[in-house]
């Protein structure tokens, strides 16, 4: 869809771009986020602020470059922004304009440092390799009966969500402190699956029923 202004000035993109897919039916955020790079726009700044903050929630980060041009210094400086522990793709889009024998080539290759794969998002050349990768890094098997196994992170997100719920039966007499402990519960969650906000869940309640004060 064509869901954002798109141009070929820096600085163009500022606010965080979110849309929901699906790869073999495991549900992912795609997050587009302002492009990082030296500025003095003010408004900018704040995009790219809203950058780094996202990158922390990331469970992959795709990369993606020009095969053109291959890894700039541009790209270097913000590749060593992005945290070490949130597993990298490179993705060399356009190979269409570099190589005629296209089809011939390997879309994946890897090493110890890290994991290119070369695709062409026009022609639609290497999109299946693309997404299969995505989802074994995130740890879907395809080979084991479609099992989807969670990040060690999803785990302890799921664990402290569990903490906070099993706590709420010494509190039977407050229930502010029984609403807390399901909020830290509920934000815990929403790590997992997105960002889901208090306000996001009380509209979502007043959507659907009619409550009084």
């Amino acid at each position: 869809e064509d869901i954002a202004i798109v141009t070929n000035i820096p600085g163009t993109t500022r606010d965080v771009i979110k849309e929901k897919i699906l790869i073999n039916n495991v549900p992912f955020n795609v997050i587009d986020t302002a492009g990082i790079r030296n500025t003095d726009d003010v408004i900018e700044k704040i995009g790219i602020e809203k950058s780094f903050a996202i990158m922390q929630l990331a469970s992959v980060c795709l990369i993606v470059l020009d095969a053109n041009d291959g890894i700039t210094q541009d790209d270097e400086q913000i590749i060593k922004t992005i945290p070490n522990n949130i597993p990298k793709l490179f993705v060399h889009n356009k190979i269409d304009l570099i190589n005629n024998n296209f089809y011939d080539i390997d879309y994946i290759s890897a090493n110890e440092e890290k994991i290119n794969i070369y695709i062409s998002a026009k022609k639609n050349i290497g999109i299946t390799q693309l997404k299969n990768k995505i989802l074994e890094i995130v740890g879907f098997l395809n080979n084991q009966e479609n099992v989807f196994t969670a990040r060690n992170r999803h785990l302890n997100l799921i664990n402290k969500a569990i903490e906070h719920i099993n706590s709420t039966s010494q509190y039977w007499e407050s229930l502010e402190i029984i609403a807390e402990k399901l909020r830290y519960a509920h934000n815990n969650l929403s790590e997992i699956t997105g960002a889901y906000s208090s306000d996001d869940l009380l509209g979502e309640i007043f959507s659907k029923f009619c409550i009084g004060k």
